[in-house]
């Protein structure tokens, strides 16, 4: 069993262009941050940054490769292609998905969703259904056979699901699904995900605030 905690990542975005190849507070950027904290993730046997094949996109491969996660480049719009390409270049057995705009994502939080998938058997498992941690901890697992599965769905019964990877998953009867629900009050009112330049500087405090404690 080969579990590949796979990261999307792109240059180009709509409302923060380049937002992945900025630098936090501890010197690392966006994206080294997020594969750094991707390989600290419990049960994961190999990280891969799935980098969209536009020109853009070039300059995020060397930082990847020297963050130590496996390469590979596929569609910017199909995403789920390119995830599938990338699970299966490694030969993944179990997929752990995140995305590039996370750098505080939790790697033990990541760990306890692989285990609760595995240990209830389902197809998909996730942390935010309903969402009870804080934006930007966001994961999912699933198996190649439940990623294998969305890719042929057809784009007319799920129209999002070649740019979004989960929503056939995540809406479908045909899936099994699991969610881990936080033990304590939600956090669902902290945002630490890169979207806008105010999420920049909410990140920057939040590792300003924890690299003095």
């Amino acid at each position: 069993m080969t579990v590949a905690c796979i990261v999307q990542a792109r240059f180009n975005s709509t409302r923060l262009p380049g937002k992945i190849m900025l630098r936090l507070p501890n010197g690392r950027l966006v994206i080294e941050e997020v594969l750094y904290r991707c390989k600290q993730i419990p049960l994961v046997d190999v990280v891969v940054a799935a980098i969209a094949d536009d020109a853009a996109s070039d300059v995020i491969v060397a930082p990847s490769l020297a963050a130590g996660a496996a390469v590979v480049r596929g569609s910017e719009t199909d995403v789920l292609a390119r995830y599938l390409a990338a699970a299966e270049q490694v030969g993944a057995t179990e997929i752990l998905r995140v995305t590039s705009d996370c750098p505080l994502i939790d790697p033990r939080l990541c760990g306890m969703v692989i285990q609760a998938r595995r240990e209830t058997g389902v197809d998909y498992a996730c942390n935010n259904m309903p969402a009870t941690f804080f934006h930007g901890s966001d994961c999912e697992v699933f198996t190649i056979d439940c990623l294998r599965r969305a890719a042929q769905i057809g784009d007319d019964a799920y129209p999002e699901n070649r740019e979004g990877v989960d929503v056939w998953m995540r809406e479908s009867p045909d899936v099994t699904r699991y969610s881990l629900v936080r033990n304590g009050p939600s956090q669902r009112h902290i945002r630490l995900t890169l979207d806008a330049p105010e999420d920049w500087t909410a990140i920057c405090t939040e590792f300003t605030a924890r690299m003095g404690a």
